[in-house]
């Protein structure tokens, strides 16, 4: 388990390394599109576009290390309300939860990137680029937030910390 939990935490940095190239490339294009449009007065047909399929992969390519690091939404205002006896469960409880949102989520844009696939869909912007690519993030950024979610039930589990 600990090689497992190693390759999957390697990913997540890698993860992590590639959001961070996307946030400077977004914020050059972001940066590009507004010297174009309100200095040079000529705006981009595409960086509008780009930053938004930039966002798609920022997204998707960062849930899974934001749950490694315990930085996604977290909802503790009701921990205090559980008995003291059954608290020891929630992160258990919670891991298992987060593993059947990444399944169905895994699931559905799956079957979304394949149907964009099959289909041969476009893009409706300036510049149409092919629909999976766009949705290709989703699948994968699933995946290893499943793979990440199965790391904390294992974790949760033995009773360690989920986050280090």
């Amino acid at each position: 388990m600990k090689a497992y939990a190693a390759l999957v935490g390697r990913v997540n940095r890698v993860f992590a390394a590639i959001g961070i190239v996307l946030v400077a490339v977004l914020m050059l294009t972001i940066l590009q599109d507004m010297v174009s449009r309100y200095v040079l007065r000529t705006a981009s047909a595409w960086g509008v576009d780009f930053s938004r399929h930039m966002l798609t992969y920022l997204f998707f390519f960062g849930i899974a290390p934001a749950l490694a690091s315990g930085h996604h939404v977290a909802v503790d205002l009701f921990e205090q309300l559980v008995p003291r006896r059954l608290r020891r469960w929630l992160p258990l409880v919670s891991s298992v939860l987060c593993v059947a949102f990444g399944v169905i989520l895994l699931w559905f844009l799956s079957r979304a990137t394949l149907r964009a696939l099959e289909t041969n869909a476009v893009t409706p912007t300036m510049i149409p680029i092919p629909v999976w690519w766009v949705y290709a993030a989703g699948p994968l950024g699933a995946l290893q937030f499943v793979l990440t979610a199965l790391v904390h039930v294992s974790r949760a589990w033995r009773g360690e910390r989920l986050f280090a």
